[in-house]
């Protein structure tokens, strides 16, 4: 179901394709889409997932900047020694009017942001995903990714997931906003 979506800009300068890989071809890619673009997600252990995100400078795009791959290994470690599991929260909610990547990427790719998170939950132990959204198409198209593929890891378990709206403000993409949303 390739329906415009009425909020989301419209890519114009997409350069030599990466994330943007089949946005030429259609406006959302479906999980069948995104299986033909980019493939089928690779079997990865936590370790060599940070290993990998270290190679390629993996950083968080907040201010810090924060390497992905030391984040992953401090919560794999505080995890183990609180006898508790993470759950992977995916930030697309974003405060800043002027700023729509994540709206982009989770209306049009959102298997390859969905892709990420079963990658760092598996490498976790985590079954519970989190995706934070201010968009209702985006919430829209993110709950139509879910339904389209299930949740569950390569070993079978299943994983749960929720989407939490949170408002369009300046604040509400900041980790503590997504985290009181996630939260309740």
């Amino acid at each position: 179901m390739n329906v415009p979506l009425p909020d989301v800009p419209e890519v114009r300068v997409v350069g030599l394709p990466q994330l943007t890989t089949g946005f030429d071809l259609v406006e959302r890619l479906d999980l069948a889409m995104h299986l033909k673009v980019h493939g089928p997600l690779e079997p990865m252990t936590g370790e060599r997932l940070a290993e990998l995100a270290e190679t390629i400078s993996l950083r968080g795009r907040g201010g810090a900047g924060f390497p992905f791959g030391k984040k992953l290994r401090a919560v794999a470690k505080a995890s183990i020694r609180r006898g508790v599991r993470p759950v992977v929260v995916i930030n697309g909610s974003e405060g800043e009017p002027a700023c729509r990547k994540d709206t982009v990427l989770l209306n049009r790719a959102p298997h390859l942001i969905l892709d990420g998170a079963l990658l760092a939950a598996e490498a976790l132990g985590a079954r519970t995903l989190v995706v934070a959204v201010t968009r209702n198409s985006t919430e829209i198209s993110v709950r139509a990714a879910l339904a389209e593929r299930g949740l569950s890891d390569r070993r079978g378990q299943q994983l749960r997931a929720r989407v939490v709206r949170t408002p369009e403000r300046m604040v509400s993409g900041e980790a503590s906003s997504v985290i009181r949303a996630a939260n309740g």
